[in-house]
């Protein structure tokens, strides 16, 4: 069972207590979010699954601290994002950095945003299903839930 909360029409599924791993998918753009903290292995399959789904183009990893996934969730997360844009936003804290830039030197694309880059981050993540003002609105309830911010949660709604 998932945990879920409506933004502008979008289902965001949230962490459930015992979890740090939630996602919405908005248009052709599917993202993922959470908290620091190791990824539930069933929280990690519903991603994959999600982001199996036909016509998602573009892979958000949206975060408050680094997310920790095993090598098996690493292996399966880099299967199903092969080919599509990637964007991340997070508060850049030094282990995500530096994962990121590794990962640049090895040639994948992507393209990092702080949180005060909101509209930098949905301009990269190109939408064209849905509009730029949803996407923003719905990575704005995210942020707001992630600092466990309800009031900015239920304004975004």
């Amino acid at each position: 069972m998932s945990t879920t909360i409506d933004i502008r029409g979008y289902t965001l599924h949230v962490p459930e207590p015992g979890s740090n791993v939630g996602w919405v998918r908005v248009g052709e753009v599917f993202i993922l979010f959470g908290r620091a903290g190791k990824a539930p292995e069933e929280r990690m399959d519903a991603v994959f699954d999600g982001l199996r789904q036909p016509g998602v183009k573009t892979a958000v990893g949206a975060s408050i601290g680094s997310i920790q996934l095993t090598s098996v969730q690493r292996r399966e997360l880099s299967k199903c994002i092969q080919g599509m844009n990637l964007v991340t936003v997070n508060d850049h804290n030094p282990i995500a950095r530096g994962i990121i830039t590794m990962l640049g030197w090895f040639g994948l694309k992507i393209k990092a945003m702080h949180w005060h880059q909101i509209d930098a981050a949905v301009d990269a993540m190109g939408p064209e299903e849905a509009s730029a003002e949803d996407l923003k609105q719905v990575v704005k309830a995210i942020q707001s839930f992630l600092n466990e911010e309800p009031a900015g949660l239920s304004a975004a709604s």
